[in-house]
C-alpha cells in the first residue's frame, strides 16, 4: 500500500511584478466538504497557505489542499500535485509570468 499524496500547507513564491491573489481549496476527507481561502502575495515576495485542522469524534485531523489557482488568471494546479509521493507540508509553488500569461510552477524554489 502506498502512502497518501496529501499536501497540507504551501509556500508560494510570486516571481511576477504584480500582487497576486492565490485561491487555495482545502478538502475535508472525513465529511467531504470544501473550503476556499485566499492568500495575497506581493510582487517578488512569498506567502504561506497554512495547514488547517478539524476536530472530529475527539481526534484532530489535517485538512488536505486539493487545488490552487490564481485569481483572474487561468493558472491552476490540482491534486495529486507533481512530485508528491507522501504526505507533504510546505509544498513549494512559484507564480511566474511568461509572455503576459500567469503560470503556476509546482515544486519550484
Amino acid at each position: 500500500m502506498l502512502p497518501p499524496t496529501h499536501v497540507y500547507s504551501l509556500i508560494i513564491h510570486n516571481k511576477t511584478s504584480k500582487e497576486m491573489t492565490v485561491m487555495v481549496t482545502y478538502s475535508n476527507m472525513i465529511d467531504n466538504t470544501l473550503a476556499q481561502h485566499s492568500v495575497v502575495v506581493a510582487a517578488g515576495e512569498k506567502g504561506v497557505a497554512e495547514q488547517r485542522t478539524f476536530a472530529w469524534n475527539g481526534a484532530t485531523f489535517a485538512v488536505v489542499i486539493t487545488a490552487v489557482s490564481v485569481k483572474d488568471a487561468q493558472a491552476a494546479l490540482t491534486a495529486p500535485f507533481p512530485g508528491v509521493d507522501s504526505p507533504t507540508s510546505d509544498y513549494r509553488i512559484t507564480i511566474v509570468e511568461e509572455s503576459g500569461t500567469v503560470h503556476l510552477k509546482a515544486g519550484q524554489p
